[in-house]
């Protein structure tokens, strides 16, 4: 799995034996309008903890968050289309998450998540992080049937910190951000193995121009 570069070399993540911080990030847009329900869950549950609603570069309806946030009892903290999240997901105790490729990003920081598969090709890649130990299915996006699966798949994570540390160790064993580096590696180690004869020199000054 190739992650940017701040997910290299990260510190290790004990655990808080309370939840104190659940960030929602549902993708790039929020094309089924998920985000406002997915808070109102959250605040519906009897956990103290702030809420980080991050909200993706295409999303359209901040106007809305904010206003679900304002009345909300709880703490939120609405962040648009921000930079870098690694900080983010390592501050976090619980995600709920769209099932994309922050999954991966999670899983590297020990982030425990808890999903909403958003659109059918995530299927394939969140059954077999849910088969590894790292996430749990929290519904999909147009059959949310009142965030149901949702709040019987947070309520167990919020509850239990050994739950949470066995998510955590599961995803970090799992992606450690360095795929990059070994995609990187098997490139070089191809071009190198083909650096003989006409084709070889043709590969290198082409490897060398890009």
């Amino acid at each position: 799995c190739i992650l940017r570069p701040e997910f290299l070399d990260l510190p290790p993540r004990p655990p808080r034996a309370i939840v104190q911080r659940v960030v929602v990030i549902l993708g790039g847009g929020d094309p089924f309008n998920l985000m406002p329900g997915v808070l109102t869950v959250l605040d519906e549950l009897p956990v103290p903890f702030d809420l980080l609603a991050v909200l993706g570069p295409f999303s359209r309806n901040r106007e809305e968050v904010e206003r679900t946030a304002k009345a909300l009892k709880r703490r939120v903290h609405c962040l648009s289309a921000p930079t870098q999240i690694r900080d983010l997901f390592l501050q976090a105790d619980v995600a709920v998450t769209g099932a994309g490729q922050t999954l991966y990003e999670l899983a590297c920081t020990g982030c425990p998540a808890v999903a909403i598969e958003m659109v059918p090709n995530q299927t394939g890649q969140l059954e077999e992080l849910i088969r590894a130990g790292s996430v749990r299915r929290g519904g999909r996006a147009g059959q949310m049937d009142g965030f149901r699966e949702l709040r019987e798949a947070l309520l167990p994570l919020l509850s239990d910190r050994q739950i949470r540390q066995a998510m955590s160790e599961a995803g970090r064993r799992l992606v450690d951000g360095k795929g990059a580096l070994r995609v990187a590696r098997a490139l070089l180690s191809m071009a190198e193995g083909s650096g003989s004869g006409a084709g070889g020199r043709q590969a290198s000054v082409s490897h060398g121009g890009g």
